[in-house]
């Protein structure tokens, strides 16, 4: 059943259902050069310009999932367990100082925000809150097996401003959709 105001549709899934498709693209296309600039940035560990250099494999899938396939089940997921599979591959290889661990944030917000099914959404927050507890645990008490790459600091840096600004982006496309 849905109701206009100006030129917003709403449906039975919010608000936010309007702009999923335009965060999601949004956030595929930053991070998609993000990952490529911090492989290019950290190109002195191979597996390091490797893991990133797949993370935007990751980000391009879902920008064609997302545009060309909107209608399959698997493009709300996919990116979801994608990228938590590649964070927990980052945080468990590579030192705690390059602060991969912050990416969970924005899977957490983007489940809260965009996720139509509650039973999907109350259990992937709970298996986010709970991977994020045992990561730090084991970076904390584990060594990496990789060592970070000669700009560390620089790419922390962009580990923690790039999960707050995707977010501050997905909140203001919200509620921009919204108003």
């Amino acid at each position: 059943m849905a109701q206009e105001n100006s030129d917003i549709t709403f449906n039975s899934k919010g608000f936010a259902a309007a702009s999923r498709g335009k965060v999601m693209n949004i956030v595929c296309i930053i991070s998609c050069t993000l990952a490529l600039a911090s492989a290019i940035i950290g190109h002195d560990s191979g597996p390091y310009m490797y893991s990133l250099i797949a993370l935007s494999g990751i980000f391009g899938i879902t920008l064609i999932l997302n545009n060309v396939f909107r209608h399959l089940s698997v493009t709300e997921y996919f990116v979801t367990f994608a990228t938590t599979a590649w964070i927990i591959y980052m945080c468990i290889v590579f030192p705690v100082s390059l602060g991969e661990q912050n990416y969970l944030i924005i899977a957490l917000v983007a489940l809260s925000i965009f996720s139509t099914k509650i039973i999907y959404r109350n259990v992937a927050i709970a298996a986010l809150v709970i991977f994020a507890v045992v990561l730090n645990l084991y970076q904390r008490y584990y060594p990496a097996i990789f060592p970070a790459p000669a700009a560390a600091d620089f790419l922390f840096a962009v580990n923690v401003i790039t999960p707050l600004s995707i977010i501050a982006i997905m909140c203001q496309r919200v509620l921009k959709d919204a108003i």
